[in-house]
């Protein structure tokens, strides 16, 4: 599904104020990508994490401490492709979706 732009940008969460667990995004084909969110406010999160056989694990900034995490001041990031990730978005006040632009350079 493309944002009402049509620019390639595809919708994995369709914005809810409900906190959602995406269905998994395989980044395999990819050697970068970005996820990006909209309508965060206040302490509302994206959680970013990639499946390790079948558990989940928390991807980490580059500091290899802080949480990658989409936050109201933080609306993108780009990651790695290759990895297996799902996106824990929040309850928010507003309808908030989570989206994914694909590249291979």
């Amino acid at each position: 599904m493309s944002t009402p732009y049509n620019d390639g940008q595809a919708i994995w969460v369709a914005p809810t104020t409900d906190a959602k667990v995406s269905s998994p995004f395989t980044a395999k084909p990819y050697e970068f990508f970005v996820v990006s969110a909209d309508h965060l406010a206040g302490g509302e999160t994206v959680n970013i994490q990639i499946r390790v056989g079948t558990t989940l694990v928390q991807v980490l900034m580059p500091d290899m401490v802080t949480p990658a995490t989409l936050t109201a001041t933080l609306l993108g990031l780009a990651l790695l492709g290759g990895p297996t990730y799902v996106f824990s978005k929040s309850a928010t006040a507003s309808a908030c979706g989570v989206y994914i632009d694909r590249w291979i350079p």
